[in-house]
């Protein structure tokens, strides 16, 4: 191959390639690039170091910084030219599949070579992962590269901490820095001049953000069959909306591996046609200027619009904007479509008439086009000629001066579909995706027009001049409160496929509802919702008081080991799987929980079933929502049975399932009532752990006392802060028995602030009822 005027071979075995030296040898020594790598791909189950998020990628090594971390621009072009080349001569093998490129650097300005390059990358199906820097910049103000270019498939990640919180070094943009991810004491692999096999060391940046994106991004394609759009579509929108990112990046998102994995499964367009009214796009996709207008001949009374502000047009539309709205749809790759919308100018104002729509994955005649993330767009123009006016709503697919066009996709599955403001004072409320009923013609008339088309959600089959479909609402009129109880039982009104989704038509159950969902009576009183089956959902509009971490208790049975659920917010995964466990009985309760992150306001929830058990998913009766309670300051009493809220392997690990002291909580801890009182967690096992958050006050050296109980000695613990080994192994001596107490202690040192402490149990055999902290 040649790079930047150079040729170069490289033998078999290489690993990649350094632009410093120009050579196939891209050793690292520095350690930042070792660091990145074993977030993203450092191997699982073998016992030994950290776990990547994929261990089985395939990882190229591409080096254009020298020891001290300094590098140029044209290497930087040379070493993704590397990749694109490798991938070009190894096309018949796939033995060079390059599928995402990781750019956890910043530094130096704008230049175009760059940006071509980038392009080509696009379009060799390379994804563009960048870090957003660590300088507290606004890249609204002070753009910085490459995070800031604006490519098709450019992906600029925001760090994150434990806390879902911005970190406090992290760089930030509403609109050139997309997502959030984890990068605040991040533990991974490193260099050591004493040990030639390396070792683990704690880093902190939004090199770490990128990382973590750029190692999900390869699971996904494990999965998924995505184009670089698809790919950086799906990543942004199944992560979970973060109120420390709002108006941070464009999304307000952080990134969601389970969500974005799952992104592909089921959603391939049952019809040919798709149809979304404005009223059913979430909150968070609508942005800027764009806002919910009131509208009695809008269908379901409500359209998507900007206000009359006397904008000129623009002459293409913003590579990253601010006033926009995101639109999903269901589509199958390489069938042409057709895309209507129903437009309405201000005051008929041929000046306020038209909009650019942009694409997640789209082809126009084989090449990519109208990109997200660029500056190419299909203008949408109301008026039909030249001066010929406007009047009330109309279809249109274009605009009078432009050929009519049809546009593919380049990957099944749910895509975006972006309306950007061309003119402001404009309105929508329809947007028809077609490839069939309305491939050749507009849905209504281009003016004057009165059809509301059947939204693809609901369960009305008519359409034509004021048909409404029925929408999902509130079962008893009024959004259930967050904090709150939701009974399961009580989801919207609406259809299958609109307020709930079954696997058959036929109530099981017999009672409360006459829907196809399983509804029983409940031993005690109430009813439940029963067998329940993966790939059923359940929707319920919810009134968030305000924005923060809740804990979401949920109370379940099963007769066996039962399967999991999830929760999303506005078609956004926003809880990990929860498990239901054994119950030994369908009316036998216990509690499980997890924690979520929720904005305030009204919102779409919904309780998807993910997987069945050994008989069904599981009975669920009830889902309880409570704030997060502030954390203890420093010094405190820390009671072992006031672990943080959460489910096994979230907040806590227990290895048996259910509480074998049947005391305080119902969870998997085993808890029993304490001879000095109050409570104690008993039958403790080797691996098995408790998280607590805690507040400190200032960094500095803490002693730790635990007050532990044991018949025969033998077990040991340690305290993990930030992924750390604070404490060092602490022994349990002999007491007498399971409630003859001693304390044991150890020293730490804390940094302050908000963290988690992880008291780990590393071999068993005794009782825990508190942890002192205090200074020392």
């Amino acid at each position: 191959m040649t790079l930047g005027g150079v040729a170069l071979s490289c033998p078999a075995g290489s690993h990649g390639y350094n632009a410093v030296a120009h050579s196939c040898d891209p050793e690292d020594d520095n350690g930042h690039g070792t660091h990145v790598a074993g977030s993203i791909g450092a191997i699982g189950n073998n016992t030994a170091g950290v776990v990547g998020v994929n261990w089985a990628t395939s990882i190229m090594a591409l080096r254009f910084m020298d020891n001290s971390g300094t590098g140029y621009i044209s290497d930087v072009v040379n070493a993704i030219e590397f990749a694109v080349q490798v991938k070009q001569i190894f096309a018949s093998t796939g033995d060079a599949d390059v599928r995402v490129l990781n750019n956890s650097w910043s530094g130096g300005g704008f230049s175009q070579a760059l940006s071509d390059e980038i392009a080509r990358a696009d379009a060799a199906g390379m994804l563009f992962v960048a870090s957003a820097g660590n300088g507290t910049l606004d890249h609204e103000a002070t753009p910085t590269y490459p995070a800031d270019y604006a490519g098709a498939n450019v992906l600029t990640v925001a760090a994150t901490d434990y806390r879902d919180q911005l970190a406090s070094f992290s760089d930030y943009g509403a609109t050139h820095v997309h997502l959030g991810a984890p990068g605040v004491l991040i533990y991974s692999t490193a260099l050591s001049s004493g040990d030639p096999g390396g070792t683990y060391e704690l880093r902190s940046g939004t090199s770490m953000s990128a990382a973590y994106t750029s190692g999900v991004a390869a699971l996904v394609l494990s999965h998924c069959s995505y184009s670089p759009g698809a790919l950086r579509d799906a990543l942004i929108r199944t992560g979970v909306p973060i109120p420390a990112l709002a108006g941070k990046t464009s999304s307000g998102r952080r990134l969601t591996a389970s969500a974005a994995v799952r992104s592909c499964d089921g959603t391939s367009a049952a019809s040919p046609d798709v149809v979304v009214h404005a009223k059913d796009i979430a909150t968070t996709d609508v942005h800027g200027a764009w806002v919910r207008q009131a509208d009695a001949t809008a269908a379901d009374g409500v359209r998507l619009g900007t206000p009359d502000a006397g904008w000129s047009s623009t002459s293409a539309p913003v590579a990253q904007p601010a006033d926009y709205v995101d639109v999903r749809v269901p589509v199958e790759a390489g069938r042409p479509y057709r895309v209507w919308l129903r437009l309405k100018a201000s005051g008929d104002s041929k000046w306020n008439d038209s909009v650019w729509l942009q694409f997640s994955d789209a082809r126009v005649n084989g090449a990519r086009a109208y990109a997200i993330n660029s500056s190419a767009g299909l203008a949408v123009n109301l008026e039909n000629c030249s001066n010929c006016g406007v009047s009330g709503w109309g279809w249109q697919d274009g605009a009078y001066w432009l050929a009519r066009t049809t546009v593919t996709f380049g990957s099944s599955g749910t895509q975006t579909i972006r309306i950007q403001t061309r003119e402001d004072g404009v309105a929508f409320d329809q947007v028809v995706v077609s490839a069939g009923a309305w491939a050749s013609t507009a849905p209504g008339q281009v003016s004057g027009d009165s059809t509301i088309v059947t939204s693809s959600g609901s369960t009305t089959t008519s359409t034509g001049a004021g048909t409404t479909p029925t929408p999902s609402a509130p079962y008893n009129g009024v959004a259930a409160a967050i904090p709150g109880t939701i009974q399961v039982e009580n989801f919207d009104n609406g259809g299958d496929g609109v307020a709930y989704h079954d696997t058959d038509a036929v109530n099981s159950g017999g009672q409360y509802r006459q829907t196809g969902v399983d509804i029983e009576a409940t031993e005690g009183g109430g009813q439940n919702i029963g067998w329940a089956a993966a790939g059923e959902w359940l929707a319920y509009t919810v009134n968030v008081a305000s924005a923060g971490s809740y804990a979401a208790d949920f109370r379940v049975a099963s007769l066996g080991q039962g399967g999991t659920m999830h929760l999303e917010l506005d078609g956004a995964s926003i809880s990990g799987p929860v498990r239901v466990p054994d119950t030994g009985w369908w009316q036998t309760w216990q509690v499980v929980s997890t924690r979520v992150t929720l904005p305030a306001g009204t919102h779409a929830l919904r309780l998807v079933m993910d997987s069945s058990g050994a008989n069904a998913v599981g009975n669920i009766d009830w889902i309880t929502f409570a704030a997060d309670a502030p954390a203890a300051p420093v010094p405190l009493r820390i009671m072992a049975v006031d672990f943080d809220n959460g489910a096994n392997g979230d907040t806590y690990r227990d290895d048996s399932a259910g509480n074998a002291g049947g005391a305080y909580r119902a969870t998997d801890v085993d808890i029993e009532p304490c001879a000095e009182g109050g409570f104690n967690v008993g039958w403790i096992g080797a691996g098995e752990w408790l998280r607590y958050t805690v507040d400190v006050a200032s960094p500095g050296n803490y002693l730790l006392q635990f007050r532990v109980a044991s018949p025969s000695g033998g077990g040991s613990l340690h305290v993990n802060a930030g992924g750390t080994n604070v404490s060092g192994a602490v022994s349990v001596p002999v007491t007498g028995s399971w409630q003859s107490w001693t304390t044991v202690s150890a020293p730490v040192t804390l940094a302050a602030g908000r963290q988690a402490l992880t008291v780990s149990f590393d071999a068993g055999g005794f009782n825990l009822r508190f942890i002192d902290m205090t200074a020392r």
